[in-house]
């Protein structure tokens, strides 16, 4: 999961305020005001973050916005963003959250990685992520080299460069990884720096399963390995 501390850390507050304004033949309009504590930056390259207001059931974006170096929103081109609007009236409004999007994703509707969520209650509430750090206080990891689809697909032993997250019980290979779920929308990803440069090793929503990626493997990223008697864990050979 992106931007990890954030979500564990963060600690924000959301308000609706002001009265409504109502012209004619117009809809009411609400005021929202946004205010962060620790909500990191992102690289406006690699995405941004997008709020959003459940109206009625629907969904309504109130921006798209980064997050400059102060900890203030500002809008993709870098202007202050103090005050969001939405059309509907405060009770109207049940729930907003903030998603983050990619790149290209400044559209009317929500990617599904909702960074932060709120239900109102008197057109306040608090924005909380969808991780706490109790979730984590007990996560533990360990990790083995060793590279058992390409040995048992070339019925070779000279291969060495095979990192899974996995420990030896018993001598027998189990997964390593005690995580919850990742939340809705998530999935965690493994990486090995190597010379400096970042090599994906797949993503999963738990330690107990496989990953996506056989980019250097091969191997069917759906099913068990086929050697060792091994069960699904992430990694790669």
């Amino acid at each position: 999961m992106r931007a990890r501390s954030a979500l564990v850390f963060v600690a924000l507050l959301l308000s609706a305020c002001g009265n409504p304004v109502t012209t004619a033949g117009s809809a009411q309009t609400s005021h929202v005001a946004l205010s962060f504590q620790n909500l990191m930056s992102i690289d406006k390259a690699m995405g941004h973050y997008a709020a959003w207001a459940v109206v009625n059931g629907d969904y309504q974006k109130l921006a798209d916005f980064l997050v400059d170096a102060h900890g203030q929103p500002t809008t993709l081109d870098g202007a202050a963003l103090s005050s969001l609007t939405v059309a509907a009236a405060p009770s109207a409004v049940s729930q907003v959250f903030v998603t983050q999007e990619l790149p290209s994703g400044t559209g009317d509707k929500p990617s599904k990685q909702i960074f932060l969520q709120a239900d109102l209650s008197g057109g306040k509430g608090d924005l909380k992520a969808p991780v706490t750090v109790q979730d984590y206080q007990s996560a533990t990891g360990a990790y083995f080299l060793d590279d058992p689809v390409l040995n048992y697909l070339d019925n070779a032993t000279t291969y060495d460069n095979g990192i899974w997250f996995g420990q030896l019980v018993s001598k027998r290979y189990q997964p390593s990884l005690t995580l919850p779920n990742a939340p809705s929308g998530w999935m965690y990803a493994g990486w090995t720096i190597l010379d400096g440069h970042a090599l994906r090793m797949g993503k999963f929503v738990n330690g107990q399963k496989n990953d996506d990626f056989d980019g250097y493997s091969g191997r069917d990223g759906a099913s068990a390995l086929v050697t060792m008697g091994m069960p699904p864990m992430p990694g790669e050979d």
